[in-house]
């Protein structure tokens, strides 16, 4: 028998068509290209691991100033997922992350010394 708070979210986690229970966030390691045209559309591979085929599959990427823009992650396999970038208003170094359901992100942006400018 399931107590009502269990069954809500079984429920909710259906409906809202993500897994139940915690995901791990996947681990960043690089990315290819390090740099993109701010006008967007560059496809970016990013290197890591930790990766699970999804449809919620999400990068961001975001710069100290706040701005912040998400967008939807192909899966390749577990080290490997695709991206195309957004538009940015100037150009800058950008901290990426990824998620697998859209909301865990990776716990520490990938930043290195070339960190890339998108």
């Amino acid at each position: 028998l399931l107590s009502w708070g269990t069954a809500l979210l079984l429920l909710l986690s259906a409906v809202a068509g993500q897994p139940v229970g915690f995901q791990p966030p996947p681990y960043l390691q690089r990315l290819y290209p390090d740099k993109g045209h701010i006008v967007g559309g560059t496809t970016v591979t990013i290197y890591g691991g930790g990766f699970t085929r999804g449809l919620h599959i999400t990068v961001q990427f975001s710069h100290s100033s706040g701005e912040v823009d998400q967008v939807r992650a192909e899966y390749v396999d577990a080290g490997r997922v695709t991206c195309v970038t957004p538009e940015r208003h100037t150009p800058h170094d950008a901290h990426v992350a990824v998620a697998n359901n859209g909301v865990t992100f990776s716990s520490f942006p990938l930043v290195a010394d070339d960190e890339g400018t998108y």
